[in-house]
């Protein structure tokens, strides 16, 4: 009777955590659809510059301090786990700091217009301590709750907004997504906090700051944060030069069709890997080598299943969706998606060796393929563009991405010739 309802408990919180998962997935085609139909294709391009550059701040506030901790929370009891995420949030709090006056350069230098400055910050702070907050819930495996803070951050605000666009009288411009982003992100750190209030805080109080582990922590970080920041602007830095070489319209459509072919990496990323992430780390800590080996086997036949079946329907739904949703200039730059999409399959491809180098331990593998990438990136991007307009950055980005999966496989390669366990 027992085991008959914990498979019931288990198959019913499985439902749920796929249905919220869905759900935010979905919402992301409902964001760009609605900003595509109602929306000029110069403001999705001024849209796309904003997060984009909210995107590489969260990682600068964040300085990839997770990376390290969520190996240390995994070995710890809950006093020690408490402990851990309070000395992490004196860290961020010192970040802050120093980070934050220095961001306003992003300003200065014309990279956003001074009318997005408030909305910049207050939106970089929440977006920052919810996804702080997602990776710890993620770590403690209440995955269920991981994905109810994603929703409410990254998915329920959006129907919102699209009803707010589809009514006539409504208001459609930005700051309409500006608000609904601020009330989702505060609304999931609000229940991201109240979530944690089991562990023994007091306990954890009472203990000074580990100043020393902190430093420990931060310089075992840098690796993966440098590496992090290298990635995401190489992924990123085409939507900057797009603007520079042919303006902010054509970033709008550039986003459209990217925003499409990536949700291939985040439907898997969120539906497969975040599930195994946790369990994957543990039993290899442990020296589980033959259930850490079949993990591995079953999250890529998974991997590889969803991202093909994902890839397909979207082949199959791009063109009517375009002639429901689509500007006829969006139309017109419609192979820019078959790029993109092969480049989504590639990022897919990416995953798993990144992450079995993750748990090796093999921090300078990140930090030289990125760098490499970054510099190819750069190079493509400058060749590309003006020779072939909005196409030779995706171009460049496809290159980019092969250059990642071929020299992570050799890495992981090598790594594995040698590994004796």
């Amino acid at each position: 009777m027992n085991d008959a309802n914990n498979n019931f408990n288990f198959a019913r919180t499985g439902l749920l955590n796929l249905i919220l998962r869905g759900l935010t997935i979905i919402s992301k085609f409902v964001l760009v659809f609605s900003m595509s139909h109602y929306l000029l294709p110069k403001q999705v391009g001024q849209y796309s510059l904003f997060t984009t550059t909210i995107s590489i701040a969260v990682y600068i506030l964040g300085m990839d301090f997770y990376t390290y901790n969520t190996r240390e929370i995994l070995n710890s009891d809950q006093i020690g786990q408490a402990r851990l995420i309070k000395d992490q949030l004196v860290f961020h709090g010192l970040i802050y700091i120093v980070a934050l006056p220095s961001l306003a350069l992003i300003f200065l230098t014309g990279t956003l217009a001074n009318q997005y400055l408030i909305w910049f910050y207050l939106l970089l702070v929440l977006e920052h301590l919810s996804q702080e907050l997602n990776r710890l819930l993620i770590t403690l495996a209440r995955t269920t709750l991981a994905n109810l803070i994603l929703f409410i951050r990254s998915g329920i605000w959006i129907y919102a907004v699209a009803l707010i666009f589809l009514w006539k009288q409504g208001p459609r411009s930005l700051e309409v997504i500006w608000i609904g982003w601020a009330a989702g992100s505060l609304t999931s750190v609000v229940i991201g906090v109240f979530t944690l209030h089991h562990l023994p805080w007091k306990q954890a109080w009472h203990y000074p700051v580990d100043w020393q582990w902190l430093r420990t922590a931060f310089f075992r970080s840098l690796p993966f944060f440098a590496a992090t920041m290298i990635s995401n602007i190489a992924n990123n830095c085409d939507r900057y030069f797009i603007k520079h070489y042919l303006g902010d319209a054509m970033v709008g459509v550039y986003f459209f069709y990217t925003s499409i072919a990536t949700l291939i990496v985040t439907f898997v990323d969120v539906s497969i890997y975040q599930v195994f992430y946790a369990k994957i780390i543990s039993l290899y800590q442990n020296g589980r080598r033959f259930e850490y080996r079949a993990l591995i086997r079953k999250v890529l036949l998974f991997s590889l299943i969803s991202a093909l079946g994902v890839a397909i329907i979207m082949a199959l739904g791009i063109k009517p969706v375009l002639n429901i949703f689509g500007k006829k200039l969006y139309r017109n730059y419609l192979p820019l998606f078959w790029v993109l999409l092969v480049n989504g399959l590639l990022g897919v491809g990416l995953m798993l060796p990144s992450l079995c180098l993750y748990v090796r331990r093999v921090d300078y593998a990140f930090m030289s393929v990125n760098t490499l990438v970054l510099i190819i990136s750069i190079g493509l991007n400058i060749l590309l563009l003006p020779a072939f307009g909005l196409i030779g950055a995706a171009y460049a980005k496809l290159g980019s991405s092969i250059v990642f999966v071929i020299a992570y496989g050799i890495i992981l390669k090598v790594v594995l010739a040698n590994e004796t366990c």
